[in-house]
């Protein structure tokens, strides 16, 4: 591609940027009642944050967009400025059950003959909903985590996409832990709810033990049912030590030793710190204390240890790590390899002394090939 032609791509995605964040519609959607056969009218605002006049193209795409009129086809705006204009959608009189919309577009004007212009659009839609016949209930089931001991709180959110009154509904919510059913909550009950109403019921369970967990609401309405389900996780003061690893340490080296730890809690724990202790034939030798940390709700962390060796001999020795937190701490033993640091001196010998034959090699093939070129 050549320069030119790069530059001009550049400058058009950069126009279409620019522009797309100067220009914008109001409201970014509406919801109208289904009425069929009438007319809805919908009041829009296009709005220029740009610093220079831009003139606006709007438009109409979609299912329903041939049964919709705009007011004005065209509308010129200052800098920092905003026009309402009208959108009419003559509502169809026979549509099938579910969500129907038409999509209003506002497009910045194109310019002047032969520029390049990136042409930035926004978009608004308007939708309404033609009920099922009969009686037909959606529903959503929501859950929030908590920590033991905390009651867990549903809300049961229900709506009648059906054209007919619903007179009742209520709902059982059963708790799973995997396959396994480990309690129930009954939800209220709701009368009278109409054709496209929604409601919300609740219901209460208190955990006893912590984990995750599956609620599944089986909701009866008036002879028909239909289900929702949510997960959930109930949480306790309590650190698990996942992990202790440590990389290569030399006896009489400063080493790393990595914790890893996952907190079960549904709540940040603050002033968390790892103690390391190192023994050898039951004897205590040095104490390490970690730097204070937190831990996020669920959060799986991995904590830095600097071990000073000095003065350790090689050897494996008896290692312990202590995580505190809050009243609490977990413990966990471990065993602490110190390698012997003349295991590193051979080895850098080793490399000198291949490096120094490879040397005198290369020597003698330079040396041998000089004495060549001289007879």
């Amino acid at each position: 591609m050549r320069p030119r032609t790069i530059a001009l791509v550049l400058a058009l995605l950069i126009s279409i940027v620019g522009t797309a964040h100067a220009i914008g519609i109001s409201p970014s959607g509406k919801e109208i009642p289904y009425l069929p056969g009438e007319e809805a009218r919908v009041m829009f605002t296009a709005i220029n944050n740009g610093g220079t006049p831009v003139v606006f193209d709007i438009s109409t795409d979609g299912e329903l967009a041939g049964y919709t009129t705009v007011e004005k086809r065209r509308l010129i705006l200052a800098p920092q400025s905003a026009k309402a204009f009208s959108v009419v959608l003559k509502i169809p009189k026979e549509l099938d059950p579910g969500t129907h919309s038409t999509q209003i577009i506002i497009t910045e004007g194109s310019t002047r003959a032969g520029q390049v212009s990136g042409r930035a659009s926004v978009i608004s839609s308007i939708e309404f909903f033609v009920p099922f016949f009969g009686k037909y209930v959606k529903a959503k089931l929501n859950a929030k985590t908590v920590n033991i001991g905390e009651p867990v709180d549903f809300a049961l959110e229900i709506r009648n996409l059906g054209n007919e009154t619903i007179n009742s509904a209520g709902s059982t919510i059963s708790i799973f832990e995997g396959n396994e059913k480990i309690g129930f909550a009954d939800t209220n009950s709701i009368a009278d709810l109409g054709p496209l109403a929604g409601a919300t019921l609740s219901a209460q369970w208190m955990p006893s033990k912590s984990g995750d967990f599956i609620a599944i609401a089986d909701v009866i309405y008036d002879g028909l049912s239909t289900q929702a389900k949510a997960s959930f996780r109930v949480g306790r003061m309590l650190v698990n030590i996942v992990d202790i690893t440590y990389d290569e340490i030399f006896a009489g080296t400063i080493g790393k030793v990595y914790v890893k730890l996952e907190s079960k809690s549904n709540s940040k724990l603050d002033g968390v710190f790892t103690e390391l202790f190192v023994y050898k034939d039951g004897e205590f030798l040095t104490r390490i204390n970690g730097k204070p940390f937190a831990l996020l709700p669920w959060d799986i962390y991995t904590d830095t240890i600097y071990v000073d060796t000095k003065g350790f001999e090689p050897g494996v020795y008896d290692g312990k790590i202590i995580v505190h937190y809050g009243d609490r701490q977990a413990e966990q033993a471990f065993k602490l390899a110190l390698r012997n640091k003349k295991a590193f001196d051979t080895t850098v010998y080793a490399i000198i002394i291949v490096l120094a034959i490879s040397m005198a090699a290369l020597f003698a093939i330079y040396a041998r090939q000089g004495s060549r070129r001289k007879r």
